[in-house]
């Protein structure tokens, strides 16, 4: 599944087994992540990134992570 913002400048990739990658400004990231209930936690170097998921399917980052909402942009 990714994720991503309207314009795609930011997007996330989650793949099957935990791993995803998370491009911002250009840059791609390998990552791992983990499903918890509501929450989805992304792991990317020494980074955690723990996004809510919404009523809508959407992830919600943190504030400190100056990204919007990132919505399903392909299946």
């Amino acid at each position: 599944q990714i994720y991503g913002l309207h314009d795609a400048s930011d997007s996330l990739d989650l793949k099957s087994g935990g791993t995803d990658s998370l491009t911002t400004l250009n840059n791609t990231t390998a990552c791992t992540y983990k499903v918890d209930g509501k929450q989805l936690t992304v792991q990317c170097e020494n980074q955690v990134l723990p996004f809510t998921i919404q009523n809508d399917g959407s992830l919600m980052p943190p504030a400190e992570a100056q990204l919007g909402p990132l919505k399903k942009t392909k299946p």
